[in-house]
């Protein structure tokens, strides 16, 4: 048995109950599960939006399973036992494997290296990026004209979209505290943190 909550946001990655249809990560877990100690059923039990009870049952894939040892096979020897970093898969993981330059450093690359070919995909898809982002904002301007004053829209009487009022978001006005209040500059010196530092890829050379 395997327990899990969900929020009613991602109800669409659920598929009908007592079925297998369960998001990809929650098979995965249960695959793993069902494989390391040889019991080849698995019932998913689901509490969806903090009030709603649904079922789902698994099957042991063996071949699936298989293919599971053999990634986490391959992770122990070449990257565990090897002390071997595995290449990163998310904007986050490579951040958090390279989170400062070396100071004063420069990768010197050859002009006929096909690694340098990413300096222009990246850029030309930043530049895409832009012009999609422009067109969005064109689009949001006119929805937003459409709706007006309007809580919601609907089409032939179903409502399709809402422009609801939501709660303005409260800030801390710190300057003008420490105006008001100078005898609490030291507190405020005593419980500031400071986030990690960033890096910023800029293209100095197109």
């Amino acid at each position: 048995l395997e327990v899990k909550t969900a929020s009613e946001y991602v109800k669409k990655n659920w598929g009908d109950e007592h079925t297998d249809q369960v998001p990809d990560h929650y098979n995965l877990q249960c695959q793993w599960y069902m494989g390391i100690t040889k019991v080849y059923k698995c019932d998913l039990a689901l509490l969806l939006g903090g009030n709603k009870f649904k079922q789902y049952h698994i099957d042991f894939d063996e071949e699936l399973f298989e293919m599971m040892l053999e990634q986490a096979e391959d992770f122990w020897i070449n990257h565990v036992l090897a002390g071997v970093p595995p290449t990163a898969t998310t904007l986050q993981n490579v951040r958090q494997k390279y989170p400062k330059a070396d100071i004063d450093s420069t990768l010197d690359l050859p002009s006929n290296d096909n690694q340098i070919d990413v300096i222009d995909t990246y850029f030309n898809l930043k530049d895409e990026e832009k012009q999609l982002q422009d067109r969005l904002t064109k689009a949001q301007i006119d929805l937003i004209e459409l709706v007006g004053n309007h809580e919601a829209l609907a089409i032939d009487g179903e409502v399709i979209l809402t422009y609801k009022n939501q709660k303005g978001r409260e800030t801390f006005d710190k300057k003008t505290c420490l105006k008001s209040h100078p005898e609490l500059a030291n507190i405020f010196c005593e419980f500031t943190k400071t986030s990690q530092p960033t890096r910023v890829l800029r293209r100095l050379i197109a």
